[in-house]
């Protein structure tokens, strides 16, 4: 059965916000509801565990697997350290799964017990420090990564134990879900980690072969052509910048350009706005009913962009 890696889908947030600092935005009910179906039907296998807590109380695990797995919200930014080299953070919240197991225990020497158990957590979390590299940032995208540090907090929020008759239940339950809770973050960053060194390295390459197709060179003076330009006798420009020019028309130009910007930047009604007083400059407004949602937002299709080719980004059997 394929598993698609449920890291993945950050590509789209990396490469919009890799070189700057921070990003935010104004979250929405349903943000992650499309996502969040894929990460449902994943599976990962966490392997067996024996924990004891000292010597009267033992237990093991086996057929540890976790599903469901549900993102509440991703943040991403990115801090350039030199023109070579640049970190990124990636911040997972609100993470949740459901895991099931088989379990065994003595306890005291003397009680001893064995069945199913079903694991959920809510609230849990991670973070990332991701090292990127890169010939030269100003020229080419990174080309390699390197995970740095992982910090995963997988949160127990139910231990149900479906058969065994467990005596003395809590400090079984809670064996147990300390195990869980630790095997459970090490198999977050292990996936976080091989989703550094394999996908995001794939990633980084096809966005850098997306690039390759436009040249590097281009000339900084953003008025050479201006400079450059070569007018013959019979032709009068109009000067538009100085205001100098006695011609009528750069004076009714100049005069539409001012009332132009007074027109966009004049505070109009914004009912779906986020200042206390329910204005905003009519060129935001405008700009939410032609390009944006009403939340401001702006939704992307990957399978738009050339570096993600046919959306799927990482695949394993």
């Amino acid at each position: 059965m394929k598993l698609r890696r449920w890291i993945f889908f950050i590509a789209c947030n990396l490469f919009l916000f890799l070189f700057v600092g921070y990003s935010h935005r104004l979250l929405a009910t349903g943000d992650f509801a499309e996502l969040n179906e894929i990460l449902n039907e994943a599976l990962i296998y966490l392997g067996d565990i024996t924990v004891a807590d000292g010597f009267l109380l033992s237990a093991s695990i086996s057929n540890l697997r976790c599903t469901n797995f549900a993102i509440g919200d991703v943040t991403v930014s990115s801090r350039r350290i030199d023109f070579r080299n640049v970190y990124l953070y990636i911040g997972f919240q609100d993470l949740g799964m459901t895991c099931s197991m088989d379990y065994s225990y003595t306890n005291l020497l003397i009680f001893a017990g064995s069945g199913r158990a079903v694991v959920k957590s809510k609230g849990s979390g991670a973070s990332t420090r991701t090292l990127l590299r890169s010939p030269d940032l100003n020229t080419f995208p990174p080309t390699s990564a390197t995970l740095e540090d992982c910090n995963a907090r997988v949160q127990i929020s139910e231990l149900d134990f479906l058969d065994g008759g467990i005596i003395a239940l809590s400090p079984v339950e809670n064996l147990i879900a300390r195990a869980v809770q630790g095997q459970a973050s090490k198999a977050v960053c292990k996936e976080l980690s091989d989703f550094s060194k394999d996908g995001l390295v794939s990633i980084l390459k096809n966005f850098e072969d997306s690039l390759a197709e436009y040249p590097a060179n281009f000339p900084f003076d953003a008025i050479s052509a201006e400079k450059n330009l070569v007018v013959s006798d019979d032709i009068e420009l109009i000067d538009l910048y100085s205001g100098d020019s006695e011609s009528d028309l750069s004076e009714i130009i100049e005069l539409a350009l001012e009332e132009g910007v007074n027109f966009l930047s004049e505070r109009v009604e914004d009912p779906y706005g986020v200042t206390s007083d329910g204005m905003d400059m009519r060129v935001n407004v405008l700009l939410r009913d032609t390009l944006l949602e009403d939340d401001r937002s702006i939704i992307l299709n990957l399978a738009d962009f050339a570096f993600v080719g046919d959306g799927i980004l990482f695949e394993e059997e």
